[in-house]
């Protein structure tokens, strides 16, 4: 059927052709850019000392289904180590872990100060507890949680 000199052929082509899509494809493929983010929209200290935003989407893309046209953030140090960040659509409920199942404050509700007058506006960009520090940028939004005794990063 083959000769071993025809196989010898036929293998040595594959393997031509293996190595050269592998790098044929490395090289191409451009890594897509998902989206462009969030801006932070409105900040202000919450009268439990914790900090209450609102993240607008600024380009919405459908890549992974629907994107959130507002976010609503709330971070607040519970104790000196622990740091809670709660991020949710700020228009509808959505599903959570239920509070008597896994209990923890509730942050504050949703709508309740969007298009409000803003009395406590936040103009830091940083937040600092005992031992976590929480620093953000408003646009795009990111943050990051560091520890304050030697900066380390525990969160970007």
């Amino acid at each position: 059927m083959f000769s071993p000199a025809s196989l010898l052929s036929l293998s040595s082509l594959y393997v031509l052709l293996v190595l050269l899509s592998c790098f044929y494809g490395g090289v191409s493929s451009v890594p897509t850019k998902v989206g462009k983010g969030y801006r932070l929209i409105s900040a202000e200290e919450t009268s439990d000392g914790g900090f209450l935003g609102h993240l607008q989407v600024k380009q919405k893309n459908n890549i992974y289904g629907p994107d959130i046209p507002l976010l609503q953030l709330y971070v607040k140090h519970d104790t000196g180590d622990r740091l809670r960040v709660h991020i949710t659509d700020a228009e509808k409920q959505r599903w959570e872990v239920p509070y008597n199942l896994l209990p923890r404050e509730q942050p504050p509700a949703l709508k309740q100060t969007i298009g409000r007058s803003r009395k406590n506006l936040l103009t830091v960009s940083e937040l600092a507890g005992s031992e976590l520090i929480f620093s953000f940028t408003a646009d795009p939004f990111s943050f990051a949680v560091k520890r304050k005794s030697n900066g380390q990063t525990l969160f970007n």
